[in-house]
């Protein structure tokens, strides 16, 4: 898990594996409060904490400065963590899946209501740090997630110690660059 805090937006992100995959709705149901957020996506589709720290931080600038698309903070981080414009896409891309393998991103701006958020979300399911790893399998299914190809690989793979920092890389380029579709 990991924790922090950025421009008075308090946050977690917790790589989960959920006991009950069925309980998504019921989980994202513990956000229906003013000034909280969550979002679940698939962790096989997450290249790594960097890849959700990003997306946060941009819906957080987009949402300070007007340019949000999304009526949520959250719904922002996920249609950033897509790389899409449509909330629908974003989901369908980066939403959760039925194999219960998932990244929970709470937002809050209450330090208090974020902890526990974080104590009810234990009762779901079990924290699991290497769901943020880039395994093969995992590289895999993102590079056809994001139309990563292999001409474009095979340039950046020059300029990165491994095929994992290459396609993480090239995750976070297209989250940054989604900006610019806006």
């Amino acid at each position: 898990m990991l924790t922090g805090y950025r421009e008075g937006i308090h946050f977690a992100i917790i790589p989960m594996r959920l006991h009950d995959p069925s309980k998504i709705q019921e989980i994202l149901s513990l956000a229906k409060r003013d000034g909280f957020g969550l979002q679940i996506m698939d962790a096989d589709l997450v290249a790594g904490y960097e890849h959700l720290l990003l997306a946060m931080e941009m819906a957080i600038r987009a949402w300070k400065e007007g340019r949000n698309i999304a009526r949520s903070l959250a719904m922002e981080a996920l249609l950033y963590a897509s790389a899409k414009r449509q909330i629908k896409d974003a989901i369908s891309t980066v939403g959760p899946s039925s194999s219960g393998r998932c990244a929970i991103l709470v937002l809050s701006d209450s330090e208090e209501l974020l902890e526990t958020t974080l104590v009810k979300l234990r009762d779901y399911g079990i924290e699991d740090d290497s769901l943020m790893e880039l395994s093969e399998e995992k590289v895999n299914k993102i590079m056809s997630t994001f139309g990563i190809g292999e001409p474009e690989l095979s340039i950046a793979r020059k300029l990165h110690p491994s095929m994992a920092s290459t396609i993480q890389s090239l995750v976070l380029e297209r989250v940054s660059m989604s900006d610019l579709n806006r």
